[in-house]
C-alpha cells in the first residue's frame, strides 16, 4: 500500500515534504509514481513528466539493485525547483558505476542527468539516499 505521509498543500511554497514509504516492489512503484505525478501537476506538464519519469527511474533502481524491503520517496518545492529524494534501506553503495554507452542496461541515472538540473546522492550505514533538481521558474 502507498501512503501520502503529508498533506496536500496550495501552489505556492510547499513548506514541508510530501512523503511516501513504499514496498521495494515494482506494482508499488507504479501506484507511487502516479500519486507523484499528481503532487506536481500543478507545475505543468513538462516539470511533471520529467520528476515523473526521473522518480520512476530512482524507485527502479531501489527494486533491481538493492536488497532494500522499503523506499521512502519524498517531493519538495524549494520555492524555484522540486527536489525529489529516494531514500533504500539496503545496503551502502559507493554511488552509480561507469557504464559501457552500448549495454543493454544501466542507463537509468544517465536518463535522471539528463532530464533533471541537478543530482546527487548520500551514502550511509543505513542506505542511499538518490536525488535530483528540476527548475521550475
Amino acid at each position: 500500500m502507498v501512503s501520502l505521509v503529508s498533506a496536500m498543500h496550495p501552489r505556492t511554497e510547499w513548506s514541508t515534504w510530501r512523503t511516501w514509504r513504499i514496498p521495494a516492489d515494482s506494482s508499488h512503484v507504479r501506484q507511487a509514481r502516479a500519486e507523484i505525478r499528481q503532487a506536481v501537476a500543478q507545475f505543468g506538464d513538462d516539470v511533471a513528466d520529467r520528476v515523473e519519469a526521473a522518480s520512476n527511474e530512482l524507485m527502479a533502481n531501489v527494486v533491481v539493485h538493492t536488497s532494500s524491503p522499503d523506499m521512502t520517496i519524498r517531493v519538495r518545492d524549494t520555492g524555484t525547483a522540486l527536489r525529489v529524494e529516494c531514500r533504500d534501506d539496503g545496503s551502502p553503495a559507493t554511488g552509480p558505476s561507469p557504464r559501457d554507452p552500448l549495454e543493454e542496461y544501466g542507463k537509468g541515472l544517465m536518463l535522471v542527468r539528463a532530464l533533471t538540473t541537478r543530482q546527487g546522492h548520500l551514502v550511509s550505514e543505513g542506505g542511499r539516499t538518490v536525488w535530483f533538481e528540476i527548475d521550475h521558474q
